[in-house]
């Protein structure tokens, strides 16, 4: 399934996946959109200006039986490929994970703009450079982005060099996670981002 592609002149290598999409995508009876998603996700416009912004309550009849175990396997499929070789698709699936256990037809709504994602985009291709192996970390919050007014913090660790904006390179590690405290503002989301990424 996965396949390394040593590239020894330019010494890189490259970790893909060929042909999982499309098979998943098959699997699962998915069409290539009309038109291209660039989002994994939807996006929750700011309110600016506001001191406060309040969630959106998410009123919505319950999803089946069928459609719930539609929706754990579209995520275990989806998740093992992002976890090796696109970090893109993490924050979508951990915002759809969060609700698999009670699933709303808001849910499937999010799941289908996952796939229309996954089936626009093309295959991904994960590198890795020479590095001086000294460990980098990129860290960020969104703020109330997900369900019951919590935030989402993530983190990506990559080998670097010495530098004070170290270059990226091909993930060693990257984690989205919910943090479960209800954060006051955008700052201290950022700073459970940081305290996460520590621990």
């Amino acid at each position: 399934m996965e396949s390394i592609d040593w590239d020894y002149q330019r010494r890189k290598c490259h970790l893909l996946m060929p042909k999982y999409i499309m098979d998943a995508l098959k699997r699962f009876n998915c069409k290539c959109p009309k038109r291209i998603q660039n989002a994994p996700h939807c996006h929750i416009a700011p309110q600016y200006g506001a001191k406060q912004q309040f969630v959106q309550e998410e009123k919505e009849s319950e999803a089946t039986m069928n459609e719930k175990l539609y929706i754990q396997q579209v995520l275990g499929t989806f998740l093992y490929y992002a976890r090796a070789v696109n970090s893109t698709m993490l924050v979508a699936l951990s915002a759809i994970a969060a609700n698999q256990a009670a699933p709303t037809i808001a849910t499937l709504t999010k799941l289908e703009q996952f796939l229309d994602y996954a089936a626009s985009q093309e295959e991904a291709i994960l590198t890795y450079h020479p590095s001086d192996m000294v460990l980098a970390v990129h860290s960020k919050a969104s703020y109330l982005s997900e369900s019951k007014a919590h935030s989402c913090a993530n983190c990506h660790l990559y080998c670097s060099t010495h530098a004070e904006y170290p270059p990226n390179n091909g993930a060693v590690l990257t984690i989205t996670q919910i943090i479960i405290a209800v954060m006051p503002s955008a700052a201290g989301a950022e700073v459970g981002a940081k305290v996460d990424s520590l621990c």
